[in-house]
């Protein structure tokens, strides 16, 4: 049955962090816990669209005043970023904005310039992806224009409505009543047809499309159109993919309802009422009651054996397995709990450790089982004891330390972080990092609200990662334009490696005694550059030189490492290069090849995502 959250709600509502974030009707933007354990908190008294990108602010458009921003926790006034303001868009250090009639702008996240106009022309429907600003030009149809404003905008169709750039190097759109197409982003092609029908559309990055087609109902066709569409429901509105297997869906006045995604088995119902909806770790969060304006959030246990679905082992401890040869025996070990515990279950679950959380994993009962098994395992492992496993050796100071990590990484707890923020404080100068286990996450920027369910990785940004105990992380850089945009195979994470580096400088700065060890490797294809890789890695580095350890031996623990990232190489240096080969070398890595597979998976492990 469903719980009631608020009694308000209107049709703008975010997930983010254990809390949702929605316009309460005519009283303005509020937050309230996700279980609902506490009554809701207003951020600010005006709020219309609404977008909370997971840097600590929530984006508005404020009624008639504008666009404002806002903290999260409510621990300061709403600022106003620009007197008018639409559909708003937060990618890297920019708000994109429509800003009613005038046009298409962009201006800093924090407030600290002018917004900037990069087109007169802009809709509703915009996204931002590789640079560029894919939008809605009024009934002008389909373009894109440098974020920079570099240049002008490029038309890519005459025609367009809801738009999604997946980033898998197609702009997916309704082309007004001429159904759904897709083009390529650079315009390079015609766009192509893919159904005569099209409303609102999701492309979750599963291979399809999945889409209202007008009244016909909820239809999924895949994305190279190489198959007609198929019929999943013929009740549609709004609707939503988040990665376990199902469509969640407004079947049109009747309520709330969810149908596996290859439409195998019939719909069923969730709830008789529902207007716009989110769904994320289990639950899905709507516009319900008779007149849907309450805030309602109803759990979603999968049945036995849904398709699709299997195990999957992202680790946490991913430095071990450069560091230390015996990092199978460790997966043996976790492995066996997570059959058991599967077997005990009579069912296949999705897991998902690299958060230090069970995404998607359903009931809540199992995934607590399941978590507690892994958490002990390794806490068991957690002793210097040479007849242990290799890979799970921790060195520090005290016992209540070292607890205190684990649970923290395996529960991130904001109310007690100081020692796992500092762990590293008490180690000998003398130790080397191999001695040492080093906390680490896969795919370390795959967090952000806007990355799609099947590369999302994370709950927590980059900083918090850091403040929670984690030393080693994974970053994929695309060579883009001589310069490294952050990727999770084909997607486009929201990020630049201008944004990580900063990240880890200021932790480092307010914590010298630790150290980071960051693995660089190349992701998706390159395109658009006169500098290579190295070249461009070296540009970084110039910027700030004293924040980079590049010796090609594992280093010791001591004072010229402590303050600085120690670089695991994953790319390749040409033999003719200019640039001194530097940092750990690792490229003769299994699954070092530039990353080009159209959907994400963990092949930093050695253990494909459904192997298991």
């Amino acid at each position: 049955m469903a719980k009631l959250l608020d009694p308000n709600c209107g049709a703008n509502l975010a997930v983010l962090d254990g809390y949702v974030y929605f316009q309460a009707g005519g009283k303005g933007l509020y937050r309230v816990p996700c279980d609902g354990s506490a009554d809701a908190q207003q951020l600010d008294p005006n709020c219309g669209r609404l977008v909370v990108p997971g840097d600590g602010y929530v984006y508005f458009e404020a009624g008639s005043h504008g666009l404002y921003r806002v903290p999260c926790d409510g621990s300061a006034k709403a600022i106003n970023l620009h007197a008018t303001a639409g559909t708003c868009v937060v990618s890297g250090r920019f708000v994109y904005f429509q800003a009613g009639g005038e046009g298409l702008y962009r201006v800093p996240c924090d407030g600290s310039a002018k917004a900037q106009q990069l087109d007169s022309r802009c809709g509703e429907n915009l996204a931002v992806r590789d640079g560029n600003v894919y939008f809605q030009a009024g009934n002008h149809g389909l373009f894109r224009v440098p974020c920079d404003g570099s240049a002008k905008a490029q038309q890519l169709d005459p025609n367009c409505g809801h738009l999604v750039v997946p980033g898998d190097g197609y702009v997916y759109f309704q082309a007004g009543s001429h159904g759904l197409y897709r083009v390529r982003c650079d315009g390079g092609e015609i766009a192509q047809q893919l159904d005569p029908h099209c409303e609102h559309l999701v492309v979750p990055g599963d291979g399809y499309v999945y889409f209202q087609a007008g009244s016909k109902g909820l239809y999924r066709v895949p994305c190279d159109g190489h198959e007609s569409a198929k019929r999943l429901d013929e009740n549609a509105g709004y609707l939503t993919v988040f990665g376990d297997g199902y469509v969640y869906f407004q079947a049109s006045n009747k309520g709330l309802y969810r149908v596996i995604c290859d439409g195998s088995v019939p719909a069923t119902r969730l709830d008789a009422n529902c207007g716009n909806l989110v769904a994320d770790r289990g639950y899905v969060y709507f516009q319900g009651g008779p007149g849907w304006n309450a805030l309602y959030r109803v759990g979603v246990a999968v049945p036995t054996s849904p398709p699709g679905l299997t195990f999957e082992i992202q680790d946490e401890y991913a430095v071990s397995s450069v560091l230390n040869a015996q990092i199978e025996k460790k997966y043996s070990a976790i492995k066996s709990l997570m059959d058991k515990a599967k077997k005990d279950a009579s069912e296949t679950w999705f897991l998902n450790f690299t958060s230090g959380a069970s995404t998607g994993a359903y009931p809540n009962a199992v995934a607590a089982r399941i978590n507690g098994q892994v958490r002990t395992h390794i806490g068991s492992l957690a002793v210097n004891k040479t007849n242990r496993l290799g890979t799970i050796i921790m060195d520090f100071p005290d016992d209540n330390q070292r607890t205190d990590l684990i649970d923290i990484i395996f529960n991130y707890n904001s109310a007690s972080p100081l020692s796992a923020k500092e762990w590293m404080g008490g180690i000998s100068d003398e130790k080397k990092l191999s001695q040492i286990t080093i906390p680490g996450t896969h795919d370390s920027c795959a967090y952000k609200s806007s990355v799609s369910a099947i590369s999302k990785c994370h709950n927590l940004t980059l900083k918090q990662q850091l403040e929670a105990g984690i030393r080693f992380i994974d970053i994929r850089c695309r060579h883009f334009r001589d310069k490294f945009e952050i990727h999770h195979g084909v997607e486009y994470l929201d990020l630049t490696f201008d944004d990580v580096w900063q990240t880890c400088q200021d932790f480092l700065k307010a914590n010298d005694r630790e150290c980071i060890i960051m693995s660089i490797k190349e992701e998706h294809d390159a395109a658009s550059n006169e500098k290579t890789f190295e070249e461009v890695f070296d540009g970084y580095v110039q910027k700030a030189p004293d924040l980079w350890s590049l010796g090609n031996t594992i280093p010791s623990l001591s004072k010229d490492v402590r303050g600085t990232i120690v670089l695991l190489r994953r790319f390749f240096i040409a033999p003719d290069s200019d640039v001194t080969r530097r940092g750990i070398d690792l490229t003769a890595w299994l699954d070092n090849k530039t990353f080009t597979w159209p959907y994400p998976t963990a092949d930093m492990t050695g253990i494909s995502t459904h192997s298991l």
